[in-house]
């Protein structure tokens, strides 16, 4: 009788050890986890969530490389039937989310075609580069320019935009002043000094708080709220024979976007000087032409 008892507890002692190891397996009912998700996500789950709600610094603005800037180049333009493919990107500037550049083709062997580089003005949209502006002979300072290259030339400070507002001047020789003319341009204003014969006065032009009369020093009054004084260094309105050889207005009130007024400010003592009204200041160029002579300011709006 002991014996069978001891037979039956050992199997009962059996039967506990091995329930107690099967409630530690698969078979058990799961229990519910604790842990936040992001805790019990792999690693590199959690970093692609952070990549998409944290854009990494610069992303959607177009690199300013060959390697971004060639591929459009090559769609664009390459036509290797033709001999035609762009090996280049030369990168001319990039500011302000816009790139000036020139699509160079390759230099083929003698006897066959040869291709000169493409202009391009480019807009960088999306993080891609997409083309506002193209063609051999455009420049910044064209009259037609459209209003997208417009923006582009400011945004690069090219053409209009670079012109300084320092003063300007040039040695000269004399010069009548026989005409006074005025124009306005895709990007500036313009007025033009004529004068007779292949001479030219030497000159100055420079902003003023305000422009005087020459030789009383009298403030001259003008349109708008920025002032140029312009003075000609050997030259009149009258010949030296005393002959009258300018017959135009003293006064010019063209009403450009820019250009404003301008007004005789003194002819004494052959220094001939003007005051020009300006709605703002604004960046300047000055030229000397010939055929006939003239002196050209340019002034951007």
């Amino acid at each position: 009788m002991r014996t069978v008892r001891a037979t039956l507890a050992a199997i009962l002692l059996t039967a506990i050890v091995l329930s107690g190891c099967s409630s530690g397996s698969s078979g058990s009912p799961a229990q519910p986890s604790t842990r936040s998700p992001a805790a019990s996500a792999p690693a590199s789950t959690v970093e692609e969530t952070v990549a998409t709600t944290a854009p990494a610094a610069g992303q959607g603005q177009a690199a300013c490389t060959q390697a971004a800037i060639l591929p459009l180049l090559k769609s664009k333009f390459d036509d290797p039937g033709n001999g035609l493919v762009i090996v280049k990107a030369d990168i001319k500037g990039c500011r302000n989310g816009y790139a000036h550049v020139f699509a160079v083709p390759r230099q083929n062997p003698a006897g066959q075609s040869q291709f000169e580089s493409e202009q391009l003005f480019l807009r960088s949209v999306g993080g891609k580069w997409t083309s506002v502006a193209e063609g051999t002979g455009i420049t910044c300072e064209d009259a037609d320019i459209t209003p997208a290259m417009l923006q582009a030339c400011r945004a690069l400070g090219e053409g209009v935009a670079a012109w300084p507002t320092t003063r300007r001047e040039a040695a000269g020789t004399a010069g009548d002043l026989v005409a006074i003319r005025t124009a306005r341009h895709g990007t500036f204003d313009r007025v033009v000094f004529q004068f007779a014969g292949r001479n030219r006065p030497g000159y100055s032009v420079e902003y003023v708080p305000r422009v005087t009369q020459d030789p009383s020093d009298r403030p001259v009054p003008l349109r708008g709220s920025a002032f140029m004084q312009v003075v000609f260094q050997g030259a009149s309105t009258m010949d030296v024979q005393g002959r009258k050889v300018y017959t135009g207005p003293a006064t010019i009130t063209p009403g450009l976007p820019t250009l404003k007024q301008i007004k005789l400010a003194g002819d004494f003592e052959r220094v001939l000087s003007f005051g020009i009204g300006l709605d703002h200041k604004a960046g300047f160029q000055v030229q000397s032409l010939t055929g006939p002579s003239r002196v050209v300011i340019d002034v951007a709006h």
